[in-house]
C-alpha cells in the first residue's frame, strides 16, 4: 500500500477525512470515548453502551457496528481505500445520545466540541503494556505499518514514531485538559482492572445516569475480560464477518504486567528513564504491576 495514502501518524485513515471531521456538528449530549490505541477502548465503550441501553435501539448489533469509529473507513477493502466513506458520515442518522469512538489527538477533533462541550471519557493504560498490546495488534492488521521484531517496535514507540505517534504526547495532552473540566473524565485501565464495579459507578455518575444495584452488578458481570471475550457483540474473533475477519485474537490477555514477557532488563531501565522524564511535573502516575487486593 502506498505509504502516502496512510493518514495521520501512519494509521489507516484517509487524510481527506480530517477536514470533514474538524467541521462536524456536535450535539450537547454526545459522548466521546477516546484513548491511545490498545488502552481499553472497547472495554469502556461496552460499559457506556450498557449504561445507555434503555436509550439505544440497536443493542442487537455488535459494538463495532453500533459505535462509529470517528476517523476510520466504513469498509476494509484497502484496494479501494481512496473511495471508502468515513464512519463519521454515519453520525447524522444516529439518534441521541450518540457514543463515538476516536483515537485522535485534540487538535484533530471536531471544532464544535469547544462550543457544545460534549462529555469525553479518556481511558489510559500504562505505556509498557500499551506498547506490547499495540505491537501484537499491528502484526495482525493488514495495511497497518508492521514491525515484525519487538526491539524495532520498542524503539519506535519510545521515539513516538510508531502508529498513532507519541503515547506521552497523547496521554499528557488529555490529562492536562481533563484536570479542571467537568465534562471530561480521565480513567486508567489499571484502576478498572482493580475495581471494575467502582469504575462502572464512576462512569455512570459522570454520564448522569443512575443505576440500580442489580443493573450495576449486571454491567460488571458483562464487562469482565472473560465475558467480553466470549461475547460476539464485543469480540470480532467470534463473528467471521466482523472487521473483514481482522484481527485475530482481538482479546489477547487483558492483563496488567504482560510487558515483563517482552521488555529486556535494558529496555525496561531505559524506558523508566524516559517515563520519568516525560511525566515529570504532571502528577500523572501509572501502575505497572498487577494488583493482588
Amino acid at each position: 500500500m502506498d505509504p502516502n495514502k496512510l493518514g495521520y501518524a501512519h494509521e489507516i485513515i484517509l487524510k481527506q477525512y480530517l477536514p470533514d471531521i474538524a467541521n462536524l456538528e456536535i450535539r450537547h449530549d454526545d459522548v466521546f470515548v477516546i484513548s491511545y490505541p490498545k488502552s481499553g477502548t472497547t472495554w469502556t465503550l461496552h460499559i457506556v453502551c450498557q449504561i445507555f441501553k434503555e436509550d439505544r435501539n440497536n443493542t442487537d448489533k455488535s459494538i463495532f457496528e453500533e459505535i462509529p469509529y470517528l476517523e476510520f473507513p466504513q469498509g476494509h477493502d484497502l484496494a479501494a481505500i481512496d473511495t471508502i466513506p468515513g464512519q463519521y458520515e454515519l453520525l447524522d442518522i444516529m439518534s441521541s445520545p450518540r457514543v463515538i469512538k476516536s483515537h485522535l489527538k485534540p487538535h484533530n477533533l471536531p471544532r464544535d466540541m469547544k462550543v457544545k462541550a460534549p462529555k469525553v471519557i479518556y481511558v489510559a493504560r500504562n505505556p509498557k503494556d500499551t506498547a506490547v498490546s499495540a505491537y501484537n495488534f499491528c502484526k495482525l492488521l493488514p495495511g497497518f505499518p508492521t514491525l515484525e521484531e519487538w526491539p524495532d517496535f520498542f524503539e519506535h514507540f519510545c521515539k513516538g514514531t510508531g502508529p498513532r505517534g507519541s503515547w506521552f504526547e497523547h496521554v499528557l495532552t488529555y490529562w492536562k485538559q481533563s484536570r479542571n473540566d467537568p465534562n471530561k473524565l480521565f480513567l486508567k485501565f489499571e484502576d478498572m482492572k482493580k475495581d471494575l464495579k467502582g469504575a462502572v459507578s464512576t462512569i455512570s455518575e459522570f454520564l448522569e445516569r443512575s443505576l440500580s444495584e442489580a443493573s450495576l452488578d449486571l454491567i460488571v458481570n458483562n464487562s469482565t475480560f472473560s465475558a467480553m471475550r466470549s461475547n460476539p457483540k464485543t469480540n470480532p474473533d467470534l463473528n467471521p464477518g466482523e472487521l473483514n475477519k481482522i484481527p485475530a485474537q482481538f482479546f489477547r490477555k487483558g492483563k496488567v504486567g504482560d510487558w515483563k514477557n517482552y521488555f529486556t532488563v535494558a529496555q525496561n531501565e531505559s524506558f523508566d528513564v524516559l517515563y520519568t522524564e516525560k511525566l515529570r511535573g504532571s502528577d500523572l502516575t501509572f501502575e505497572f504491576e498487577p494488583s493482588h487486593l
